[in-house]
């Protein structure tokens, strides 16, 4: 069993989640059935603007998991909310520690957040692709509503 602890709070983690979230951009741009120059284009900053800007109208909150005994991150979620919508916007565990748990840990404490929000609806999005995260999410209540068509 691996010994983690958690580490919550906003704007000022979003630097320990770039490693992790690069790894994550990588693993759709294998994915992608149409998009993966494009997703092979974008950088940690212009994500990281991203959700600066949507937090000007609303929080953000980063929930990250370290291994207690290297300090290693792992695992993270970072989840948006105004004042009737939270979303989970990006989450991420490590493939080496998938499996355990951590996944759902993470999406429960995203949506213990949101809930003492009181958002009205929450939503995740998922990438083309990645269809067998429908199965973790389902779990959890979400299911698919839409599918936006985007021009390349």
């Amino acid at each position: 069993m691996v010994n983690i602890r958690f580490l919550e709070g906003g704007d000022e983690l979003l630097e320990k989640v770039a490693p992790l979230w690069k790894r994550l951009n990588e693993h759709h741009q294998n994915i992608s059935t149409h998009f993966s120059q494009q997703l092979h284009q974008v950088t940690f900053a212009q994500r990281k603007e991203h959700w600066l800007q949507e937090t000007r109208s609303g929080q953000l909150r980063i929930d990250l998991i370290q291994t207690e005994d290297s300090y290693e991150f792992i695992g993270y979620c970072v989840t948006i909310c105004n004042q009737t919508h939270g979303e989970i916007e990006s989450i991420f565990v490590d493939d080496t520690y998938r499996k355990m748990g951590f996944g759902h840990l993470l999406m429960l404490r995203a949506l213990d957040w949101l809930d003492r929000q009181s958002v009205k609806t929450k939503s995740v999005s998922v990438a083309v692709g990645n269809e067998r995260v429908f199965q973790f999410y389902e779990q959890f209540g979400f299911l698919p509503r839409a599918i936006v068509l985007e021009q390349i």
